[in-house]
């Protein structure tokens, strides 16, 4: 079966840290491996990064890493081993408290300095992605008092949301910055900030990973945007603006909005990057059932199907791939759904005509007409800036997109992007065209008698050419 033109992002962690794993993730459909810096050590992640490397390098495959900042996620501090169950009805203490401090069946430790001055009684508070809610019933200067609304059991560490409070956290927090500067040194593609609510992080850290990326000397990474508050929602397009990618992260944000209106969000957030050329991942519970079952739910393959109609670049897996039971099945049955879908009739774009009001959306909507029409059977992109690409992304051509690039760097900074896939060749000018298309031929990846549509972009000028071979 051939790859999927919509991309799948794994989380790595226990379950897909060995190579034989990873080895038949990557052939099952995998191009973008997430290491999460809300779990494991330096260590841990320098092996996984490590492992990703070397396992792709030897398969002859791109596979870009991406690093995710833990951002300023209100978590709780320590649990008794094997959690607490805490019952309707039950009545506890909220504490503020270190991230090592432990709790008990009576008293909640959470993880935030102003938690006091923050919360007021008949707020909520929410545990783990808002499976427990809290009702506050007093509120003092050394706790607050809450009463459990429904049934269930916490753990060490898990989110906490307080949706009825006025909670003001700086998105990147001094743990980010560490773990940036640490990611940068080994060489990671892409930086996701986490939770950030305006453009003023994303411009933040770019400054900073350029600064880390030349004193190690590798190539600065994408700097990714992680949507998932509701501010954040409020700042879209200036956040898209001051981004290379974005993800929607639809676990956090389904605890801060309506879950109902998750869709349509999803909807409107993958058609504004769409329409800027910022790639786009729809991220969280994608496979959840897959974490214990060897079979996915009929609804999970739906809400896959699902981002490829709504046209997103990629879909990730998140704890199916990191410490579930079948991260290699998980893969297949994402990349076997994508593949379905993106070959059946609701994938024919129609585009809207003022969407094209300069160069690179004429150029896209022209792509679009003549894959549709079988007038090319693929795209030559010689010139791989952020233009071109949008160019021949934006309105999701049906047909294989390969990009000329000068390294494996420059590889996975577009091994993202819907439908691309990048080679490495010497990208003097002169010959350039020439010698792509002999090595598309060489890797038989285009045919006689076929119609290549060959993009060469400069700053200030896009070419379309079709080529018959």
């Amino acid at each position: 079966m051939e790859s999927a033109r919509t991309r799948i992002v794994c989380t790595l962690g226990p379950a897909s840290a060995n190579a034989p794993v990873l080895k038949r993730m990557i052939e099952a459909g995998m191009d973008v491996a997430r290491l999460n810096f809300s779990h494991g050590t330096y260590a841990q992640h320098t092996e996984l990064y490590k492992l990703v490397r070397r396992t792709a390098k030897a398969m002859g495959k791109p596979v870009a890493i991406l690093q995710d900042l833990q951002g300023p996620k209100m978590r709780l501090a320590l649990m008794p081993e094997g959690g607490v169950v805490l019952r309707e009805g039950k009545k506890v203490l909220v504490t503020k408290a270190g991230p090592e401090e432990r709790g008990s069946a009576d008293v909640i430790p959470v993880v935030y300095a102003k938690l006091y001055s923050s919360v007021s009684a008949g707020d909520r508070i929410l545990l783990d992605d808002g499976k427990i809610t809290l009702q506050v019933t007093k509120a003092t200067k050394t706790g607050l008092h809450v009463v459990v609304k429904n049934e269930g059991v916490i753990s060490s560490r898990k989110g906490v949301h307080l949706p009825d409070s006025a909670v003001r956290m700086s998105a990147l927090t001094d743990k980010d910055w560490a773990d940036a500067a640490f990611g940068l040194s080994l060489g990671v593609d892409i930086l996701c900030v986490s939770f950030v609510e305006d453009a003023k992080p994303l411009i933040e850290m770019r400054a900073f990973a350029k600064r880390e990326a030349r004193k190690h000397g590798v190539l600065a990474p994408l700097i990714m945007a992680k949507v998932e508050r509701k501010r954040s929602l409020e700042h879209l397009d200036e956040i898209i603006a001051a981004s290379d990618a974005v993800m929607l992260g639809r676990g956090d944000l389904g605890v801060e909005v309506p879950p109902e209106e998750v869709p349509v969000i999803q909807k409107d957030v993958v058609d504004r990057c769409r329409r800027a050329g910022v790639p786009v991942i729809v991220a969280t519970h994608m496979l959840e059932s897959m974490r214990e079952e060897p079979r996915a739910t009929r609804a999970e393959y739906t809400d896959i199907a699902t981002a490829v109609f709504d046209y997103a670049d990629a879909v990730m897996l998140s704890a199916e791939t990191a410490s579930g039971e079948y991260p290699v099945p998980a893969v297949k049955a994402m990349a076997s759904v994508l593949h379905e879908a993106e070959n059946s009739r609701y994938v024919n774009f129609m585009p809207h005509a003022p969407e094209v009001c300069d160069v690179a959306g004429s150029l896209a909507l022209a792509l679009h007409h003549m894959a549709r029409h079988g007038e090319i059977h693929s795209v030559a992109v010689l010139s791989p800036t952020a233009e071109a690409l949008r160019s021949v992304s934006m309105f999701r051509p049906a047909v294989p997109v390969f990009v000329a690039v000068a390294s494996e760097a420059e590889a996975h900074r577009v091994v993202l992007r819907y439908a691309v896939q990048p080679f490495i060749i010497d990208m003097s000018a002169g010959t350039l065209e020439d010698r792509f298309l002999a090595h598309l031929r060489k890797e038989k990846l285009i045919k006689s008698r076929e119609s290549i549509a060959i993009i060469r972009a400069e700053p200030k000028l896009h070419g379309l050419k079709i080529r018959s071979l």
